[in-house]
């Protein structure tokens, strides 16, 4: 089964909302454990996670993908691998939203750390912050 492609929203100022967050917000371990992630997990499965605890769906075609795992873990879930050895476990709470189209392709619009900020305010601002971002780039593509 051929991986699904990954693109990154940017709008016609050339921003891109997640790749700002990866810059200026994220750890190198949390850097390093999305990036495994969107490789192992993401691209391979894409919308098949639907309802998994790897993915929420929020509704129009807006998706939550979950990372609550070091790179180490997920590294681990494919191999025989012993993880954790000697290492102390790092906490990992990422959020990222998704939509799904095309013949395989997986727009990442933007994410939050919920392990830094996990009150539900806001989330629904991210959330709704999303959506927007989703709206702007399906203006787009008309």
């Amino acid at each position: 089964m051929a991986p699904w492609s990954i693109e990154v929203f940017t709008d016609s100022n050339g921003y891109s909302p997640f790749t700002n967050w990866l810059e200026k917000d994220l750890r190198p371990v949390e850097v390093e454990a999305l990036d495994i992630a969107i490789q192992k997990i993401l691209a391979p499965n894409g919308n098949s996670l639907a309802s998994t605890k790897w993915l929420t769906p929020l509704g129009r075609g807006l998706y939550e993908f979950r990372i609550s795992h070091t790179a180490d873990e997920i590294e681990g879930f494919y191999s025989q691998k012993e993880i954790g050895k000697g290492k102390k476990h790092q906490k990992i709470l990422l959020r990222v939203f998704v939509h799904f189209y095309g013949k395989k392709v997986v727009l990442i619009l933007g994410g939050y750390n919920k392990g830094a900020r996990d009150q539900t305010r806001y989330q629904q601002e991210q959330i709704s912050q999303a959506r927007k971002l989703l709206k702007k780039w399906k203006s787009y593509k008309d």
